[in-house]
């Protein structure tokens, strides 16, 4: 008769990671205008119109949104009063707004996820939270909110996907610019 054999079981190794939220990434010092563009040209020569005022005053921009009236996009707060120089010599009218932040909610296959991005609107707007604007990719869903609400904004979000605040990530969008 021969001796039983005993089967270890094999180590579980991970490759990828377990799905849901694991991060929460602010970008601070961020602002945002909503450009309305003239009547008196096309829409696609209005929007280039308004990105080459940018583009010649080399202001970064990002968050690029295209509307049928308007223009909206992002920059960084030091670039404030150069923007509006810019706007007011185009003779471009605009509203900014000073003082955001990105909120990027960060998950593994995020469009596989059912409910994400409601559960983060729902959490944003349980505390009173604007978005102003938002953009999303394989791994993130990023709002815009006021810097004001910003701690309010972070406890909701932990509490809802149950995050602790070592997953919290804070930077400046002028250290996105340095070299």
């Amino acid at each position: 008769m021969s001796e039983p054999v005993l089967h270890k079981p094999a180590r579980h190794v991970k490759f990828e990671r377990e799905r849901g939220v694991y991060a929460i990434d602010i970008v601070h010092d961020v602002a945002h205008a909503v450009i309305e563009l003239p009547g008196e040209a096309s829409v696609q020569e209005s929007y280039l119109h308004a990105l080459r005022i940018f583009t010649t005053a080399s202001i970064p921009v990002f968050c690029v949104k295209m509307h049928r009236t308007a223009l909206t996009l992002a920059f960084a707060m030091s670039d404030l009063e150069k923007t509006r120089h810019a706007l007011n010599s185009a003779n471009l009218r605009a509203e900014i707004r000073p003082n955001l932040c990105f909120v990027a909610t960060r998950a593994a296959a995020m469009r596989d996820l059912y409910g994400v991005m409601s559960s983060i609107t729902d959490a944003l707007s349980a505390v009173g939270a604007t978005i102003y604007t938002t953009s999303d990719a394989h791994n993130t869903v990023q709002c815009l909110v006021e810097e004001v609400i910003l701690e309010k904004a972070l406890v909701s979000l932990q509490q809802t996907f149950g995050l602790p605040e070592t997953v919290v990530f804070h930077k400046s969008i002028e250290a996105e610019d340095a070299p």
